[in-house]
């Protein structure tokens, strides 16, 4: 993880790894949004997904996550509790409209708040989706996230990340 001409990135070298990148905020956002995208030379494999995590508490091992795989236009929610996840979306992946190429920005957004789940990209709500164990969650961080698969490409997956914006709690 660092900095790159001007833009934050997230690098996973090894297969079925994922990396959380959480701003170390004051507050506990209940929202953010955050320009995603992978460099032209990490396109060839499709070896993994990015996206949001909100209410996240790593002491405990929760959190929700929205993956967007832009290499298949897709996207899955899921409870994460004990280091298990749950799928929220059923089946877990889905197909999204709006979502631009893998090597463009794409401004993905996600919200947690009361028991809804809801996933935009470029301006444009893209799911949502009810949690009625979230009020038992509690508050959390959001922050970014990059997955790979099982059997990823050696040269790993790396996603530029830009021009975040969290809102704090109402």
């Amino acid at each position: 993880m660092g900095l790159e001409n001007g833009e934050y990135f997230i690098f996973v070298k090894q297969p079925e790894l994922a990396y959380f990148s959480l701003p170390p905020l004051t507050y506990f956002p209940k929202q953010g949004e955050i320009d995603a995208q992978v460099p032209d030379e990490y396109t060839a494999s499709a070896s993994g997904v990015y996206g949001l995590v909100c209410r996240y508490q790593q002491d405990l091992h929760k959190y929700y996550l929205a993956y967007i795989d832009p290499f298949k236009n897709r996207y899955a929610i899921l409870r994460f509790q004990g280091g298990k996840g749950s799928p929220l979306t059923n089946p877990t992946w889905q197909p999204i409209s709006g979502l631009r190429e893998a090597t463009q920005m794409n401004r993905i957004g996600l919200s947690c708040q009361d028991n809804q789940v809801t996933v935009t990209v470029n301006g444009s709500q893209a799911a949502q989706v009810s949690d009625p164990e979230m009020a038992q969650f509690g508050d959390g961080k959001l922050g970014m996230a990059v997955i790979t698969y099982s059997g990823a490409d050696p040269q790993g997956l790396k996603v530029l990340f830009d021009n975040a914006k969290f809102w704090p709690p109402d």
